[in-house]
């Protein structure tokens, strides 16, 4: 190549190096080549942008930091919060109100349980002084007796009925918890059994279990479950569960009842699990059958620690529940 037209090249080169020869997205009279220009080109595994929408929404929907700080108009709405309770409806309802618990244990003929109209069976449990217990974290408890019931009309000074009956005090409505615990309403204490005293010693007797009222969340605080009496049978009893599964709906006197104290295990003593541990790791022995011990209660007439509540095997632990409104 000549020389002259070498040089010719070079500076038509660096002509073209300044000044473009193409403006941007322009098309060459002398060619069919198409020039763009092109600033940030689009990565080749992009998400399309209407399923980005998609995804950034399903993102904060999903945080819950991210939706405080999101922009409401791409956010979708739930709806209010709704209430979930572990009870039924009727239960819920049953749970609001409060129950004097009347112990009428069974009649003279020894087959069925008592009325609660009968005049034998005017005894309803309600808080009575600070007892002599001693034990639990809140020290000793709050006794527990039996008086007259609301329920039974009153009489004038000739004991003619008058057809009125009272109105139940505080200290003498009760409230049944779901997991089995009952509340006393004035004081906001649950029945609890526990030891008349401390032990005197490895050499002395042992001491008596009586109820009162303590702390709700002591060891020492009772469940109770209830029966029903097939057929008014006092011998041929029905397990509910629960005392509240007893009291809902209309009834006012609810019952009667078989009420007991349910344990797993014994329920003198705290159940221990057996086995082995070593380091980090443990074994367990498997429990092929868990047993339950049940224990009934009532009135106790000579009392101990200012407490007049007991438990008896032999005892005829039939109750009726009255229910009415708490007062506010």
């Amino acid at each position: 190549m000549p020389g002259g037209l070498r040089a010719k090249m070079r500076a038509f080169a660096f002509w073209l190096s300044v000044f473009p020869l193409f403006s941007a997205g322009s098309r060459s009279k002398s060619s069919n080549v198409t020039v763009t220009r092109v600033l940030n080109p689009v990565h080749p595994h992009a998400i399309p942008s209407k399923v980005h929408r998609r995804l950034l929404q399903h993102t904060r929907r999903a945080n819950a930091t991210s939706v405080a700080a999101a922009d409401a108009s791409t956010l979708a709405t739930f709806g209010k919060p709704k209430k979930v309770s572990a009870l039924s409806p009727a239960q819920e309802e049953a749970y609001l109100k409060g129950y004097v618990l009347q112990f009428v244990g069974l009649s003279t003929n020894g087959i069925e349980p008592r009325d609660n109209m009968d005049f034998h069976a005017n005894r309803c449990m309600v808080s009575g002084k600070p007892d002599d217990t001693g034990s639990g974290k809140g020290g000793g408890g709050i006794g527990l007796k039996f008086d007259q019931c609301p329920h039974f009309v009153q009489k004038d000074k000739y004991g003619v009925p008058t057809g009125d009956a009272k109105k139940p005090t505080p200290d003498q409505m009760f409230q049944f918890m779901m997991d089995g615990r009952v509340r006393h309403v004035q004081t906001g204490k649950c029945l609890r059994r526990v030891k008349c005293g401390t032990d005197p010693g490895p050499l002395g007797p042992k001491r008596p279990m009586v109820y009162d009222l303590g702390m709700c969340d002591e060891k020492s605080t009772i469940k109770v479950q209830v029966w029903t009496a097939r057929a008014n049978l006092a011998a041929k009893t029905q397990g509910i569960g629960n005392a509240l599964n007893g009291v809902e709906g209309p009834c006012l006197a609810c019952g009667p009842f078989m009420m007991q104290q349910v344990c797993k295990g014994p329920c003198d003593m705290v159940e221990v699990t057996t086995g082995w541990t070593k380091l980090p790791a443990a074994y367990l022995i498997k429990k092929e059958k868990t047993e339950v011990d049940m224990l009934r209660f009532g009135p106790f007439e000579d009392g101990l620690c200012k407490s007049y509540v007991k438990d008896d095997e032999a005892m005829a632990s039939w109750w009726y529940f009255h229910k009415y409104d708490i007062p506010k």
